[in-house]
């Protein structure tokens, strides 16, 4: 069954400084945390839920386990792209990474860190994940759907006004083609028709994009 409040995920592009390569000219394995905690970072900001908003809502969130396989070395200069997803929530916050080269799209790297909720008063290990988690979940799912609605809304409104341009368009073409027609009562009802046809066109149009505009 599909979790309603996943997935989140963020992409984070980073460019490899020089004081990250070794003695051998290769990332060494030391500095692959601090970029996942960068791209976790992004990844919290997303639903609004970084570090010091933990903080504020009374809890810290430490790291108890991470994991990380090499792959691929990552070389001076080059771009990475890492991948974050929130893969759970409910008991305990784990995050997966996949670093790749941020041109080619070759895999570097897979990562996850796993993190659980800390009560500053008491100091005590959260065994459920506390509320304020699930609701920013909830209000990041929102937002994001709400984008996409209003995505398709645009892009809807665009699609009819330009099947009706396409239309009016077709019909000024069979207009003009008919107008030279020979049987002149033919012709006549022809253009009529084609006229009152270009018209409902054009009240189509209109009230399509009133009720785009309404429905915002």
């Amino acid at each position: 069954m599909t979790d309603p409040l996943l997935p989140v995920s963020a992409i984070t592009d980073i460019d490899i400084p020089f004081q990250d390569v070794d003695a051998m000219e290769i990332v060494w394995h030391g500095n692959y945390p601090r970029y996942l905690e960068m791209a976790r970072c992004a990844l919290l900001d997303c639903i609004d839920y970084d570090y010091p908003s933990m903080r504020d809502s009374g809890y810290v969130w430490p790291v108890i386990d991470m994991r990380i396989k090499y792959i691929k070395p990552m070389r001076f200069k080059q771009r990475i792209r890492v991948h974050s997803e929130i893969k759970e929530y409910e008991n305990r916050l784990k995050i997966d990474f996949l670093i790749t080269d941020a041109t080619s799209g070759e895999k570097l790297c897979k990562a996850y860190s796993i993190q659980v909720a800390v009560d500053m008063k008491t100091q005590a290990m959260c065994f459920v994940s506390p509320p304020i988690l699930r609701e920013k979940l909830a209000t990041y799912q929102q937002s994001k759907r709400a984008a996409t609605n209003a995505h398709r809304k645009v892009d809807m409104k665009h699609c009819i006004r330009t099947l009706a341009q396409l239309s009016c368009l077709l019909i000024t073409i069979l207009s003009v083609h008919v107008a030279n027609a020979d049987d002149s009562a033919l012709r006549d009802s022809i253009l009529h028709t084609l006229a009152q046809q270009k018209n409902r066109h054009f009240h189509f149009v209109q009230e399509k994009n009133w009720r785009c505009s309404t429905n915002r």
